[in-house]
């Protein structure tokens, strides 16, 4: 059910692209939706408390954690647009690609 990954001649276990790709995707989808919950959370706390200081301090807590979020959700591409600038190989590119799409892959 599983497929060996070769990445640069070398044959990864097929572990390793499982949890590379589950890790990857759990990122992805679990970051907006803590983003979302704690968000409003806060906001919820802020609003409740009837206090304009408090109100404002969430906004710019909530603000820094969508720039930081924005941030973790598209590491992978900044990471793989390094990688292509500073390689001239396309085989490292290519190996990240695999691992991610690992899982989708398999079906």
């Amino acid at each position: 059910m599983f497929l060996d990954i070769m990445c640069a001649g070398t044959e990864l276990p097929d572990y390793v692209g499982y949890y590379v790709s589950l890790i990857y995707f759990a990122i992805r989808i679990c970051v907006p939706i803590l983003l979302i919950i704690v968000g409003m959370i806060d906001m919820g706390r802020a609003i409740v408390s009837k206090k304009e200081e408090d109100v404002k301090k969430a906004q710019g807590l909530l603000l820094k954690k969508v720039v930081l979020g924005i941030i973790v959700f598209l590491l992978p591409y900044f990471v793989e647009l390094v990688i292509k600038i500073f390689t001239k190989d396309n085989e490292l590119v290519d190996c990240i690609k695999k691992l991610i799409d690992y899982r989708t892959n398999l079906f």
